[in-house]
């Protein structure tokens, strides 16, 4: 499978605290569309209905199949399975907030580091 982000809003909770839904928007031709994804979490995310977030996790689709006045309708019901909140009201969940975090380290690029790579097959 694979893993999908979403940056959107908290729409609903539901799952006892671990699932939610997150709606993402955006404009297309001067018209407002939307998306909602169902995000599963392995325990409690804390989340509150209207928190923008970016949340990642493993991407599922299901068709489902129902009747509107005598006509069989299609959607697709897609899902985040797995997931976890990478940010919060543009901050990452738990972080202090901008004005008292601590100047962070640049991050090594692991992937540049002379004789780190190998033909090899990793598995």
């Amino acid at each position: 499978m694979a893993i999908t982000t979403v940056n959107g809003e908290i729409t609903r909770t539901f799952f006892e605290g671990r699932g939610a839904e997150v709606t993402e928007s955006w404009t297309s031709n001067g018209e407002t569309k939307t998306k909602r994804w169902s995000a599963f979490f392995d325990t409690a995310h804390g989340l509150n209905v209207s928190d923008s977030v970016t949340v990642s996790g493993m991407h599922g689709d299901k068709v489902d199949e129902w009747d509107k006045e005598g006509e069989v309708r299609h959607s697709v019901k897609r899902t985040l399975n797995k997931s976890k909140v990478e940010k919060l009201n543009g901050a990452k969940p738990g972080a202090a907030p901008a004005a008292q975090s601590a100047p962070s380290e640049p991050v090594a690029d692991v992937w540049n580091t002379p004789g780190s790579y190998s033909d090899e097959t990793p598995f």
